[in-house]
């Protein structure tokens, strides 16, 4: 019964966010993610939930290379491929170069999440909810982050969703945006 309910719900996720975009949803109540923990849809194969909480999680002693290896499974070389291009191509490298060598310590918050991000990606998710992560970035740091985020969806054909406490990051042009949790009936 559990495993039914948890697929039909991974199902409405699916049905609800486009393939190869970035969502945000104003979550200011925490309505969304909680009806995500409710249903116990994070224990689908294909969704993980990245949360503040899980910054802490980056081992700080080790670079980044590291703590990217620290995931569940065992990713596939394209993904591997696509994210060091990512990385150090023109996009990621101007931000910050040579980041796969720095550590943790030496790492703002945005560049944290990145990696979280990262591991997500590597564990084979389709579908990453990130929790309030951006609430914290700076305007210059949110746009890279979103503009980052846009192009690994399409990249890597996946559904990411941004949950946030300010309505003026739904305004961001590359979103699709959700004034209030879309599973609320």
């Amino acid at each position: 019964m559990q495993i039914e309910k948890r697929n039909e719900m991974s199902g409405i996720v699916e049905k609800i966010f486009p393939t190869n975009s970035v969502s945000i949803v104003l979550d200011q109540a925490s309505e969304f993610t909680n009806q995500l923990l409710d249903q116990n849809i994070l224990h689908s194969k294909l969704i993980e939930l990245v949360t503040v909480d899980d910054l802490k999680l980056l081992v700080p002693y080790l670079s980044v290379t590291q703590n990217m290896s620290l995931t569940k499974k065992n990713y596939k070389k394209t993904e591997k491929s696509i994210i060091s291009k990512l990385i150090y191509g023109h996009h990621f490298n101007r931000h910050s170069p040579n980041f796969m060598d720095k550590k943790i310590t030496s790492l703002n918050q945005m560049d944290r999440a990145i990696i979280l991000l990262f591991r997500a990606v590597l564990n084979n998710n389709s579908i990453i909810i990130l929790t309030n992560l951006i609430d914290t970035f700076s305007i210059t740091e949110t746009r890279f982050f979103i503009d980052f985020v846009t192009e690994l969806t399409f990249q890597l054909n996946l559904r990411i969703i941004i949950t946030t406490n300010q309505p003026e990051l739904l305004t961001q042009p590359q979103v699709t945006p959700f004034n209030k949790s879309p599973l609320i009936k």
